[in-house]
């Protein structure tokens, strides 16, 4: 089996982008603006910066990958599942939830592209035909 990255959404990614240019160039001006600089000044460029580091994160790096039977969700832990030994496949709410008798592995299906999050589920298909068949998730 090829492997198959999840990819965060389009839309996740342009507001991220939205919100790291405003307050990146909030701080800037502020900066430039002010004549007198309190250290309080200097926050709205840190908050930029985060926001730009969360941008850079959503924009070049895969929210979940499937290979080899087993499916892992990349955040500053990974977490991976073996699901040859899924017990539990279900949804609720925006999450859908995969257990073995070891672990559990949520996967949040509103921040994933539309079409990576068909892919993925054609291909938890094979492991939990019976959950799957005939829903939309």
């Amino acid at each position: 089996m090829k492997k198959l990255i999840v990819r965060y959404s389009k839309r996740l990614q342009i507001i991220s982008g939205i919100q790291a240019l405003f307050f990146t160039t909030l701080g800037i001006v502020n900066i430039i603006l002010e004549e007198y600089w309190f250290w309080l000044d200097y926050s709205w460029l840190l908050i930029g910066l985060a926001y730009v580091g969360g941008f850079l994160w959503y924009r070049f790096l895969p929210y979940a990958s499937l290979e080899s039977d087993t499916l892992t969700e990349h955040g500053f832990w990974k977490k991976s599942i073996d699901l040859r030994q899924l017990t539990t496949l279900k949804t609720f709410a925006w999450d859908l939830i995969l257990q073995t008798p070891e672990q559990k592995l949520k996967l949040n299906l509103g921040i994933i592209h539309p079409g990576d999050k068909e892919k993925l589920m054609n291909a938890l298909e094979a492991f939990a035909p019976e959950y799957l068949q005939g829903r939309a998730v």
